[in-house]
């Protein structure tokens, strides 16, 4: 069954928090707004502040959290590829992907 992008979106924040991503934001919230999704961020005072989807799947802090800093596993990979952490490797891939929630799926457990 496919899951719809705002549930991705949820899952690959969940599994990049329980990877130490964004330690200071105790819960985040995925809402739909027209054909774009913004991500609520909380912090356990309260406070809480909105942030584009992007800004969030396309960090540095996001990426090494969600695929971490391993070499890359992957098969049919040049060489040159392999030498590169996993994080930075899937961070360029999910850039140039026509859908990169889509990319976000294939990691979820």
């Amino acid at each position: 069954m496919e899951l719809p992008k705002r549930e991705i979106l949820k899952k690959t924040i969940e599994k990049a928090i329980e990877n130490g991503y964004d330690e200071h934001y105790a819960m985040y919230g995925v809402e739909k707004t027209g054909n774009h999704y913004i991500v609520e961020r909380m912090n356990p005072g309260g406070d809480s502040f909105e942030m584009d989807y992007e800004r969030v799947i396309f960090s540095h802090q996001f990426a090494k959290a969600f695929w971490g800093s391993g070499p890359v596993i992957h098969t049919g990979v040049a060489v040159e590829a392999t030498r590169m952490k996993a994080w930075r490797f899937h961070l360029q891939v999910m850039v140039l992907s026509d859908d990169p929630i889509k990319y976000l799926e294939q990691f979820l457990d």
